[in-house]
């Protein structure tokens, strides 16, 4: 089975300018062995061609995510933030989330990242202990792939044992030890989970740094034992001194608290209210588990609070006996700063159309080549000075940001429109179509995500459960009638509507799903929808709504039959 081609042979001679180079910001490719994972079969598939395949274990060739930025630069907003920068040196190691939803360039951005700290010389100033950038890459495969391994479920080997095996083998391969020599794990082989950690940990000590970038580990979630078992092994892994960056679809785990400082509450210590408030989990903890705060939860102390002598509530302890405990930092990246997405437009224009923005762009390459004026172009141009753009440009350029909402793979599909249009008003007047493209990222989304696993028979009930429940959430919150304003459904509607529609499908419902506390549901419904809805907390409510405004027109307005027409099998 070979391994769809990220960018097809087929693409027009612009296409590696108007998405990502592959070559230009993915790691090397180097011969190593190669992996893909099966979730519904709980099994690794051994690849023997290397091909597309970034260096790490796994890649994920869905269309909507090969449909990155141009150019590495508009990542900047990410690699110049506090969150990345405090994860990179980050001592003890920290764990941080990328969430955005489909098209917001998450596996761009994790090839980048790896290839940037691999190339980072400053990262090399230990040669006696060197550092070492883990990498692996989850593809979410269809059922027929899945339905096409030979595997026994029974006996299989736990995915988060195989992935421990991954990250031993990558590391064995830095330090020079010759892991091919044993045999690959097979579902008769017993392999210990905490043997194979240890494993890890005294290899660690051989090494400065160790990084570990996973992309896309939202697509374990249809077997969810298999995604919790994950989480699990990269905590480990972050005990232990990897530092840990994952990127997904969804927010998963809203039951995951962010602590309060104890000691600014018992003396009103004046905290930074950006650092303390809005980002709490920028700032490393101290717990002190033989002390309680007020309502018998563990004693926090902040670092800052910390350095500046304080100890627990209680005067016999010390700060020596506390115990460190960064938690988990998610930056949400589904809605790109205006910035950004402006210069994305403005550039990509500009490689289609002849230069009309007067001022030199900062991200330009020395290799990027304009060329001369279009039609569109040259109206673009007319009444701009050598120091300002025209009216007309800088309008059209707005509209297009607007329209994007913060997706870059929305704003370049968008612009692969636009770019046949000879005039201005042919260009205004195809950015206020619902392109054709965007409807048909959106049918592979859906595909992948549910039409497949609920017409695949032999796929595990787990597994359609879920999509039959994210099927249903998908058309409730389409519909809404707040939908267009992009506000979203409160989650308790949203939630006994669910539980109407699992009654109808009787034996085949979902109502099990939705039997557990509303964070733990939203967890679900979300999680289930792979990224297509969306999840936003108001105090202690939850709102449910579309990841952008195009889909929900595209739910609204029944562009896809099988969304709009499908039913549960009857009894």
């Amino acid at each position: 089975m070979a391994m769809q081609q990220a960018i097809p042979s087929t693409s027009p001679a612009r296409w590696p300018r108007t998405l990502f180079d592959a070559g230009d910001i993915h790691p090397t490719f180097a011969q190593v062995h190669h992996t893909i994972c099966y979730p519904y079969t709980h099994y690794l598939i051994r690849m023997s061609s290397p091909s597309q395949v970034v260096d790490g274990v796994i890649i994920s060739s869905n269309p909507a995510d090969c449909l990155g930025p141009p150019a590495p630069w508009f990542f900047d907003y990410i690699f110049d933030s506090l969150e990345y920068d405090r994860w990179v040196k980050s001592v003890p190691s920290r764990l941080l989330r990328l969430v955005g939803g489909p098209g917001s360039g998450k596996t761009s951005f994790a090839a980048l990242a790896v290839n940037r700290l691999r190339q980072n010389d400053q990262a090399h100033h230990n040669h006696q202990k060197p550092p070492l950038v883990l990498s692996v890459f989850l593809k979410p495969l269809t059922v027929r792939d899945a339905s096409a391994a030979v595997h026994q479920e029974q006996n299989a080997i736990p995915f988060g044992v195989q992935f421990l095996a991954e990250i031993e083998k990558q590391i064995d391969a830095k330090i020079g030890v010759n892991s091919d020599l044993s045999p690959p794990p097979s579902p008769q082989t017993q392999i210990d989970g905490t043997a194979l950690l240890n494993s890890i940990r005294f290899k660690l000590f051989r090494l400065s740094d160790v990084w570990l970038v996973v992309d896309d580990l939202d697509c374990l979630w249809p077997i969810r034992k298999e995604y919790l078992e994950v989480e699990e092994r990269l905590e480990q892994l972050r005990g232990i001194g990897v530092r840990v960056l994952l990127t997904s679809r969804t927010p998963f785990q809203l039951s995951t608290q962010k602590p309060i400082c104890d000691v600014s509450l018992e003396n009103e210590y004046d905290h930074d209210e950006e650092q303390h408030e809005g980002r709490p989990g920028l700032i490393a903890w101290w717990e002190c588990n033989l002390d309680h705060d007020s309502t018998g939860g563990p004693f926090w102390i902040c670092q800052k609070c910390k350095e500046a002598g304080y100890a627990c509530g209680n005067e016999s302890h010390s700060p020596p006996e506390l115990t460190s405990n960064p938690f988990p930092v998610t930056f949400d990246i589904s809605n790109a700063p205006e910035p950004s997405m402006k210069s994305l437009i403005i550039h990509n224009l500009q490689l289609e159309h002849g230069r009309f923005w007067p001022l030199e762009p900062p991200f330009r390459s020395h290799q990027d080549e304009y060329p001369p004026l279009s039609c569109l172009g040259r109206r673009l141009i007319s009444g701009s000075t050598t120091e300002e753009p025209s009216r007309e440009a800088v309008d059209f350029v707005v509209k297009l940001v607007q329209l994007s909402y913060g997706n870059p793979s929305m704003a370049l599909l968008l612009l692969e429109t636009i770019h046949q249009a000879e005039t201005l008003d042919a260009a205004m007047a195809k950015s206020d179509r619902f392109p054709k493209s965007v409807v048909e990222m959106f049918d592979r989304l859906i595909d992948a995500q549910i039409r497949s696993r609920l017409l695949d028979k032999t796929s595990p009930r787990e597994v359609r459960a879920r999509a039959t429940l994210a099927l249903h959430a998908i058309r409730i919150v389409g519909n809404a009638e707040k939908g267009l304003k992009f506000s979203g459904v409160e989650f308790e509607s949203l939630k006994m509507r669910l539980l109407e529609e699992s009654d109808r499908c009787g034996s085949h419902g979902f109502e099990d799903l939705l039997d557990s506390e509303d964070f733990e549901v939203v967890d679900e419904v979300i999680g289930a929808a792979g990224g297509l809805l969306a999840v936003e907390t108001m105090g202690t409510r939850y709102y449910v709504r579309c990841f952008h405004p195009d889909f929900y027109n595209y739910v609204k307005e029944r562009y896809n039959e099988f969304v709009s027409e499908w039913e549960c099998e009857k009894e």
